[in-house]
């Protein structure tokens, strides 16, 4: 099971993070992405990341003026075989208590949620059981803690974009949320062959956490299974509040190939579906490291993707 001591001091230590000065934030702050990219951060848009896909169908107005209005802070992988580099924990002087402890210990208790919920998605695909927890031995997966600012002077529109429309990178995501704001986007086709979507917010449930899936396991599913186009509105009334989240990003191992499963293939001339392919074969962690970059800003030139890896 799950503990409430686990959580509650993961959520006391996101806040008191949070809480300091952002001087002493800074000094938590990476001083490059590529190397590692975790730690404090203060700047992203992470529709730029879905743009990698080529798909706009899920990016409103608001979402490309908006930048994010969070900070957040994340760690990656304890196991040394991920590929990913080694978590850094800087000591300074109003840290908080057990900073460290607290978020191992979450993270180790989303890895052993992240598994169940793997074995049921084999079962849906019609995988063997242990078809994607054999992919996740030196996975690559990241916790992160968000805090939404609060907004002193909210804008005079009635509904706010806090966090643009966005889909993750990974496999699914885990997240526990403590205050309304998540919003779906929903698609719907009618009867009259018309298509449309809408957003649709997130029912807060305590003691429950929200999943969404990933750009990775829509591109497994050859698009079987949709990534969630997710963002975060609220009405202009509570901008004035405090938000805050943890998500854990379920990445599996860096050099597992992503071809599509044989359940997610259309039968075609040849029997075998290999005409209906969406998508070429990357390795998850070229996937995973195209996306993050390019939510940065940056890009990873074609072909450069392994040398990009090979340097973490």
């Amino acid at each position: 099971g799950f503990s409430d001591t686990v959580m509650e001091e993961a959520w006391k230590a996101s806040k008191d993070f949070f809480a300091l000065s952002s001087e002493e934030k800074l000094l938590h702050k990476t001083m490059n992405e590529a190397e590692y990219p975790y730690g404090y951060e203060q700047s992203e848009t992470l529709v730029k990341g879905k743009a990698l896909d080529g798909s706009n169908d899920m990016i409103d107005n608001d979402s490309l003026a908006l930048q994010d209005l969070k900070e957040t802070f994340a760690i990656g992988p304890y196991n040394p075989d991920s590929g990913m580099p080694p978590r850094r924990w800087v000591q300074t002087p109003n840290l908080p208590k057990n900073f460290q402890r607290s978020l191992e210990r979450y993270y180790q208790k989303m890895e052993s949620l992240a598994l169940v919920l793997l074995e049921i998605f084999s079962w849906a695909l019609d995988e063997e059981v242990s078809f994607f927890k054999n992919r996740m031995t030196k996975h690559q997966s990241a916790l992160r803690l968000v805090h939404y600012y609060p907004l002193a002077e909210p804008k005079h529109a009635s509904h706010l974009v806090r966090a643009g429309a966005h889909t993750d990178y990974g496999a699914l995501t885990i997240l526990a949320a403590q205050d309304r704001g998540l919003e779906v986007l929903l698609h719907q086709q009618h009867e009259n062959g018309t298509a449309s979507s809408e957003w649709f917010p997130v029912p807060l449930i305590p003691g429950t956490f929200i999943i969404n899936l990933g750009d990775l396991m829509q591109r497994w599913t050859n698009d079987k299974w949709r990534s969630t186009a997710h963002r975060v509105a609220m009405p202009s009334t509570d901008a004035m509040e405090q938000r805050f989240s943890m998500a854990f990003f379920v990445n599996i191992n860096g050099d597992t190939l992503i071809e599509p499963l044989q359940s997610c293939l259309d039968d075609d001339e040849d029997g075998n579906g290999s005409n209906n392919i969406k998508y070429p074969v990357i390795t998850a962690g070229e996937h995973l490291m195209a996306k993050h970059l390019a939510s940065m800003g940056e890009t990873v030139e074609k072909g450069d993707s392994k040398s990009l890896m090979d340097e973490l």
